[in-house]
């Protein structure tokens, strides 16, 4: 398949990368025995690596292996996006 286009959609107007970022996060914390709440799921949106881990930390305590679990999320997210694709935004003004 010829690629005719690349869209940089940084700001989500058009891929719910955060639905699928989310996911990850949750079952990545699940498969770990902890439980990530919508909560502290909303609180990691939009953060950068180290704001997370101390979000995590403070949220599971200082022995969550904070570092583990963003490369296992990471990885699943990456998963997912293989397997499935990222869905548009429920609301995308580029729908056909």
């Amino acid at each position: 398949m010829k690629i005719k286009a690349v869209l940089f959609d940084m700001d989500g107007l058009v891929l719910d990368s955060q639905r699928l970022g989310s996911e990850a996060w949750k079952e990545t914390v699940a498969s770990c025995g902890y439980l990530m709440t919508d909560e502290i799921n909303l609180r990691l949106i939009g953060r950068n690596k180290k704001d997370i881990y101390e979000i995590l930390r403070l949220a599971f305590g200082f022995d969550f292996p904070a570092e583990e679990i963003w490369e296992k999320s990471y990885r699943n997210f990456f998963h997912k996006a293989d397997s499935s694709g990222i869905p548009l935004k429920r609301n995308c003004p580029v729908r056909s």
